[in-house]
This record gives C-alpha cells, sequence and structure tokens, in this order.
C-alpha cells in the first residue's frame, strides 16, 4: 500500500504542469498608439474586436479608438468582481481618459473593452480614477492586469502666464504704433 501511495505522489509530481494566471498588460505610453500584451488564455484564446483567437500575443492600436475583447482562461472557482483601471486628467476625476475594464471574469470567461489617450473623455464615471500619466493594475483569481498611461501635456501655469503677459505686451504694442 505505502509503495503505491508513493508512486501516484511520484507520478503526480512527474506530469504536473505549472499553473500560469492569465494577463492583460496595457501600454499607453507612447503617444498616438496603444498596445496590448496578453497571455496564458490557453482555455479558448483571446480576441480583440472579433479578430481570430489566440492564447498569447502583442498587438499595437491607434489611440482614441475604444476596443473590445474576449478571453477564455484556467479557471475553478467563479469570481464576480470587475477589474476597472481608469485615468483621468487633473481636475475632472469623472472624465475617463484611458481605461482597461474587465466586466464579466466568471468562471475563466472574460469580457472587457479598453482605449488609450487622445486628451478627449470616453465616458464619465463615479467610480475611483488615477491621475493620466500613472500605471495601474488589479486582478482577480488567476487574472492579472495592468495599464501604463500616456502622460498628459499640460502647460505649467508659469508657463501659461508668461505666454498671457508676452500677448498682453504684443497687443500694447501693436495699439501704440
Amino acid at each position: 500500500m505505502r509503495n503505491r501511495v508513493l508512486l501516484a505522489l511520484l507520478l503526480g509530481a512527474w506530469f504536473a504542469a505549472p499553473a500560469n494566471a492569465a494577463f492583460i498588460n496595457i501600454n499607453d505610453v507612447a503617444a498616438g498608439t496603444v498596445t496590448i500584451s496578453f497571455g496564458d488564455f490557453d482555455n479558448g484564446g483571446f480576441s480583440i474586436d472579433g479578430g481570430a483567437a489566440t492564447s498569447s500575443g502583442t498587438l499595437t492600436f491607434a489611440d482614441g479608438v475604444q476596443h473590445t475583447f474576449t478571453g477564455s482562461f484556467f479557471q475553478n472557482n467563479p469570481v464576480s468582481p470587475m477589474v476597472n483601471i481608469l485615468f483621468a486628467l487633473p481636475g475632472s476625476p469623472g472624465s475617463v481618459t484611458s481605461f482597461l475594464r474587465i466586466t464579466n471574469p466568471s468562471l475563466g470567461n472574460v469580457t472587457g473593452n479598453f482605449g488609450g489617450f487622445t486628451g478627449a473623455t470616453f465616458f464619465t464615471t463615479g467610480l475611483a480614477t488615477q491621475l493620466q500619466g500613472t500605471t495601474g493594475g488589479g486582478s482577480v483569481t488567476n487574472l492579472t492586469a495592468s495599464f501604463a498611461s500616456e502622460t498628459a501635456s499640460v502647460p505649467e501655469p508659469t508657463t501659461m502666464l508668461l505666454l498671457g503677459i508676452s500677448a498682453m505686451a504684443f497687443a500694447r504694442r501693436r495699439r501704440r504704433s
């Protein structure tokens, strides 16, 4: 009996495969483009905008367009929470300028959408947002997600003040002539 248990343990260890969590990483640091990398969607693949499903890959899109995705990964436990990684500009925390939303991570089937920064608002929300130009992350069982957002080029107040003073001086000089 003892030999059978030992043999079963050895065979189990021999055939056991390492468990990998599925992942979705969005990189929107470069101006004009957003890149999505995904992997370990071995239970049916990952598809963006209805394209062909693959288990892993990296794709780059133009900023400003909202993309949808679906995927299937190995998951044994029901999961109900959503993952929202939302970014906004200073002073407008409810106006989402870039984002990743995973809306249905139950039993290994995931749906969601994402969009890269152009300065325009994708949608408004009452949910917590992060400052545009930072990195955010989230996870549920066997799925991790991250988003590196593009830094918004907002002129600092001193620059705006100097531009205003210069414009006023130019207008005054022009009137005198």
